[in-house]
């Protein structure tokens, strides 16, 4: 009895002394220095945020010759849009970013030999501004990437949030270097031609490089795995209920009935889910691209000069990219809801109804939308060295992406005076008449692709 008081006496001055030390930490703690975060650009400087360096070796080693499947060796890398995906990027294809850490698009701050670069003229689908790593440079002319995979808020400001990418070009080129690279899978064939060389030139360095990249179209309509009707058309696939023929809601019975047209064999890819069913669906999965058709031009020039104990440095960089995409036949109307007057000669309901579904079914094929950028960027640099071993440098950068954009759509306000009648590019409502002369009405219906109705056949 005597040894057991003995302990558990001991145990609890053991506690009081330890709770003791922990309010003396914990005072402690609260009376700390200031804090102070300090970003460096010493050259030389100890890195504390973790740095991940992608060489020359391992690029030529991966067979990396273009940008976008350089992200996917870059382990803090995820989320990207790099590869051009109508249903993912449709006002971005062509262009490819690093996406570090997931952050978004446009907390990565992207550098070409410490300089910044200008961000694409497009956004992505979500709203973010990024720079687009296809426009930098051919990749021969790279030596390494450095990725800074912490945040550099500090240093670079809001823009490199989730970290930074560093494309750090090659100088000094021994001898003239050419590669090409050829693949081809079932349908789609890609190839790459680069070269780079270098020269003396006014007592200085010129590196010039260049470099042609193209790839040939794999339509989804080539693969089993990504047509809808191997997967039993399920609501989960490429179908919609905003279809051609489409569907109309009807005032009198407070609901969608089906176009009459649809299931007739002449539309092959509009359906309904049963006799009964409202919609008539589209299956649209056999019009886009696995992997589209694009064209990618780049010109890379840098040349750099000692002057006494300084370098002087010029850099120019151009690049063109083309791409076009396949997309579904013509876009579902959305924006607005589109009335077709009882008064339409082709109106089977016999009531002003609301159209829901697109202008062009699968029977007009595919459209496409075609992407042209440009991008040019001019640098001039000067370096030097103070006593004791202190650095200084002092750059100017200019550059530019312009983008030309062609997408067929449907504009709603004209759109909806050719359903009243007063279609056609001669028609002028302020004096004409609905369905007369120059004024024409614009047929919805399947009726117009049968050949049956009265108003025009619609086209692509």
């Amino acid at each position: 009895m005597t040894r057991r008081s003995i302990l558990m006496t001991t145990a609890s001055m053991a506690w009081l002394a330890a709770a003791a030390g922990a309010r003396a930490e914990d005072q402690k703690a609260a009376q700390v220095d200031d804090i102070v975060v300090t970003g460096s650009r010493i050259a030389g400087g100890d890195r504390i945020a973790p740095v991940e360096t992608v060489g020359r070796d391992v690029m030529d080693a991966a067979g990396i010759a273009d940008a976008p499947q350089l992200v996917r060796l870059v382990t803090a890398n995820s989320g990207s849009e790099a590869q051009v995906d109508q249903l993912n990027q449709p006002q971005s294809s062509g262009t490819a970013q690093f996406n570090l850490r997931n952050l978004g698009l446009g907390s990565t701050l992207v550098l070409v030999d410490g300089q910044r670069w200008t961000t694409s003229a497009v956004v992505a689908t979500d709203g973010s501004a990024f720079v687009d790593i296809n426009s930098l440079a051919p990749m021969i002319a790279l030596q390494r990437v450095e990725v800074v995979k912490d945040g550099a808020s500090a240093v670079y400001g809001s823009d490199a949030v989730a970290g930074v990418v560093n494309f750090i070009t090659r100088h000094d080129v021994d001898r003239p270097e050419i590669s090409a690279k050829y693949a081809v899978a079932d349908g789609s064939e890609e190839s790459v031609v680069q070269a780079i060389g270098g020269f003396d030139l006014l007592g200085g360095n010129l590196t010039l490089a260049a470099s042609r990249f193209h790839r040939s179209a794999l339509g989804s309509d080539e693969r089993d795995f990504t047509q809808a009707e191997r997967y039993g058309r399920a609501a989960w696939t490429a179908v919609t209920s905003y279809g051609q023929p489409g569907s109309y809601f009807r005032p009198s019975r407070n609901g969608f009935s089906p176009d009459p047209a649809c299931g007739n064999p002449a539309f092959g890819s509009a359906y309904k889910n049963a006799p009964t069913e409202s919609f008539c669906r589209l299956d649209y999965s056999d019009f886009f691209d696995l992997a589209p058709e694009e064209t990618r031009t780049q010109l890379f020039a840098d040349y750099r000069r000692p002057v006494g104990d300084m370098t002087v440095s010029l850099q120019a960089a151009w690049s063109s990219t083309e791409t076009v995409a396949r997309q579904s036949p013509s876009l579902p109307i959305l924006a607005q809801s589109l009335t077709v007057p009882a008064s339409h000669p082709d109106n089977p309901f016999g009531e002003a109804v609301l159209f829901r579904g697109r202008l062009l079914g699968a029977e007009a094929g595919a459209s496409k939308a075609d992407f042209e950028y440009r991008t040019w960027r001019l640098s001039a640099g000067l370096d030097g060295r103070f006593a004791g071993g202190w650095t200084w440098s002092l750059a100017a950068t200019s550059s530019r992406q312009h983008v030309a954009y062609d997408k067929p759509d449907a504009i709603g306000s004209a759109l909806q005076r050719a359903l009243n009648g007063f279609g056609g590019a001669g028609c002028d409502p302020a004096t004409g008449a609905a369905g007369v002369g120059a004024c024409q009405y614009f047929n919805p219906f399947g009726s117009a692709y049968l050949g049956t109705g009265t108003g025009p056949i619609a086209r692509p």
